[in-house]
C-alpha cells in the first residue's frame, strides 16, 4: 500500500508543471514549502494558489496532496472528487489519491471501487505499482460486513445528490437500502423523513422524524425537520415553538451550524441569524451568504444584505439574483431564504387549524 509520503513525492516527481501568471508564485512558494517539510505552510500557500487560479487542477492536486500528507483525508478528498466532477477523467491521478485516502478513513468499499477505476484509466501510469498492491489487498481480504457498510455509504451519498438535484423519488429507495443495513443511521433517517415530506407524504414525514426522536432524543436533525415541516404546511406557530428550542441549541461541529442557520432563516428567525452571524467562522461559508443577506436585510442592515447577496451571486446562487431583484424594490414579504423545494406542491394550511400532524 502507498504511503503518504510516497504520494506526495511521485506527484512532485511525476507531475509537470507549467508557468502560470495566475496563482503561478505561490504555487511554486508551496512547492519549496513542501520540500522543506512545512506542511501547514504549504497548505496555505497552495490553498492560495487554488484560489487565485480555481481553473488548474494541478494546484488542487498538489494541496490535495499535501493533506493527505497532514492527515485532511476528508478534505483531500473534496478536492479531488470537485477535480473529477469538472474536468471528467483527465487526470486518472485523483482516482488512486481518492483510493489511498478511503483507507486511511477506512472506507474499503470506495477504496476499491477508485482504485479499480485508476486502474482502468491509467494501466501504465506513475502510482500502478502501487494501486496494484493496494488492490490485491482486497482480493485477499473480502471484508463482507465492511463492504455492506461502504456499499451503505455510497448509497446515503448518492441519495443526498439526488436530493440535492431535485431527483426526490429516486432517492427513496436508496435511503431504505441504508436503512435496511443501518437503521441508527439517523442522518438517513432524517433524509428519508425530508424525502417523504418532499414527495407529498407529509404524515410519514411527520412520523418518521418522532420516531427518530424516541430513539435518539434531541436528535438536532429532527427538531430541524419539524420546524421546516410545520413551517412549509403553513403551522407557523408551532414552527416557531420549536425554532425556540433550536435557538438554545449551540452545536459544536461547523456543518451542524450551517444547517441550524439555514433552518432559522427559513423559518423567519432573522434576529438569531444576525447574532450567529457574529461568529467569524461562518462568514466565509459561501452556502451562508444568501442565508446571512436575507436575515441582514429583515433586521434593518440593508447595505450589509446587498453586498452579502451580491456574493452569493458571484457564487452562482441563481435564487439570490431573484431574492435581490425584490430587495431592490423593496418587497420585503417576497425577500426570504428557503432551504427546500418540493416535487408536490405546498399544502398551505391556515395557521389557527387546531391540529398539527404531530397533534
Amino acid at each position: 500500500m502507498m504511503r503518504k509520503k510516497q504520494a506526495s513525492n511521485k506527484i512532485h516527481s511525476n507531475v509537470v508543471i507549467p508557468f502560470y501568471r495566475s496563482g503561478d508564485y505561490f504555487f511554486h512558494k508551496g512547492l519549496a514549502a513542501f520540500q522543506d517539510k512545512r506542511l501547514s505552510r504549504a497548505a496555505k500557500l497552495f490553498e492560495r494558489a487554488v484560489k487565485l487560479t480555481e481553473t488548474e487542477p494541478i494546484f488542487k492536486i498538489q494541496l490535495a496532496a499535501v493533506l493527505t500528507e497532514l492527515g485532511e483525508y476528508e478534505r483531500s478528498n473534496e478536492l479531488l472528487h470537485q477535480i473529477i466532477e469538472t474536468n471528467n477523467d483527465e487526470h486518472p491521478v485523483c482516482h488512486f489519491f481518492i483510493a489511498n485516502n478511503e483507507v486511511f478513513l477506512g472506507h474499503f468499499f470506495q477504496a476499491e471501487k477508485h482504485v479499480t477505476r485508476y486502474l482502468a484509466l491509467e494501466p501504465e501510469g506513475a502510482f500502478v505499482d502501487d494501486a496494484k498492491e493496494l488492490a490485491e489487498l482486497f482480493e485477499e481480504d473480502p471484508l463482507d460486513e465492511e463492504e455492506k457498510e461502504e456499499e451503505s455509504l455510497n448509497n446515503h451519498e448518492n441519495a443526498w445528490i439526488l436530493l440535492t438535484e431535485g431527483n426526490v423519488r429516486e432517492a427513496i429507495p436508496l435511503l431504505k437500502k441504508v436503512l435496511d443495513i443501518q437503521p441508527e443511521n439517523w442522518a438517513a433517517q432524517n433524509h428519508l423523513a425530508e424525502a417523504f415530506f418532499r414527495t407529498g407524504q407529509e404524515q410519514l414525514a411527520f412520523d418518521k422524524c418522532e420516531e427518530i426522536l424516541e430513539s435518539d432524543h434531541g436528535n438536532l436533525l429532527a427538531l430541524c425537520n419539524i420546524a421546516v415541516f410545520h413551517y412549509q404546511l403553513g403551522y407557523t406557530t408551532k414552527a416557531n415553538q420549536f425554532g425556540e428550542i433550536l435557538k438554545k441549541i449551540q452545536p459544536i461541529h461547523h456543518d451542524s451550524k450551517i444547517r441550524l442557520l439555514h433552518v432559522l432563516c427559513h423559518i423567519g428567525a432573522y434576529e438569531e441569524v444576525a447574532v450567529r452571524k457574529k461568529d467569524h467562522t461562518l462568514l466565509k461559508e459561501h452556502s451562508l451568504f444568501h442565508c446571512f443577506a436575507v436575515a441582514d436585510y429583515h433586521v434593518g442592515n440593508v447595505e450589509s444584505a446587498i453586498d452579502l447577496m451580491k456574493e452569493a451571486i458571484s457564487n452562482g446562487d441563481k435564487k439570490a439574483e431573484t431574492c435581490m431583484t425584490k430587495m431592490e424594490r423593496g418587497e420585503s414579504d417576497s425577500v426570504f431564504f428557503s432551504m427546500m423545494e418540493r416535487e408536490a406542491g405546498l399544502s398551505m394550511l391556515v395557521d389557527n387549524q387546531p391540529e398539527t400532524p404531530l397533534g
